[in-house]
């Protein structure tokens, strides 16, 4: 018997297993029922059982695969951003919090001030990650443009 996938999806294993059945090549699910299969240490395994089929299984296995997922050019400057906030709303929260002890009016007014600019450093970043989409689109615009005129 030889691997052909190994995955964590039950989903895209019956999926793999039912398209190589479907051309006819024989099939086995090792590791069904595995402690983890449902969870994130599990896997499941689909194997051939003639050896003469693993190069056509495995280019049926790669069709089916889908493409690899493009973050976009914004992603790295958004992530940021959320991040960003979430530690704005949490400063701001903690600042007026302590703000009712008149002990700590001090250390008060500096968290607050630390959530506000977490929260101005949001927007810019929010901002930054729209225009690298921008620019991005536009340097698409340009191959295309570039490949045509070839």
């Amino acid at each position: 018997m030889i691997t052909v996938l190994h995955t964590h999806s039950v989903s895209w294993a019956e999926s793999a297993r039912l398209a190589l059945e479907g051309e006819g090549i024989e099939t086995v699910v090792l590791d069904p029922y595995s402690s983890g299969t449902l969870g994130l240490a599990g896997s499941i395994r689909i194997a051939i059982v003639d050896a003469k089929d693993e190069q056509r299984a495995k280019r049926i296995v790669a069709t089916l695969r889908p493409p690899p997922v493009e973050t976009s050019a914004s992603w790295w400057w958004h992530k940021r951003a959320a991040l960003a906030f979430g530690a704005a709303i949490v400063l701001i929260y903690l600042g007026t919090d302590m703000a009712e002890s008149e002990h700590r009016i001090n250390l008060s007014l500096a968290i607050s001030t630390l959530g506000g600019v977490s929260f101005v450093t949001f927007v810019v970043f929010l901002l930054l990650g729209y225009r690298a989409d921008r620019r991005a689109a536009a340097l698409a615009t340009q191959r295309t443009e570039s490949l045509r005129e070839r």
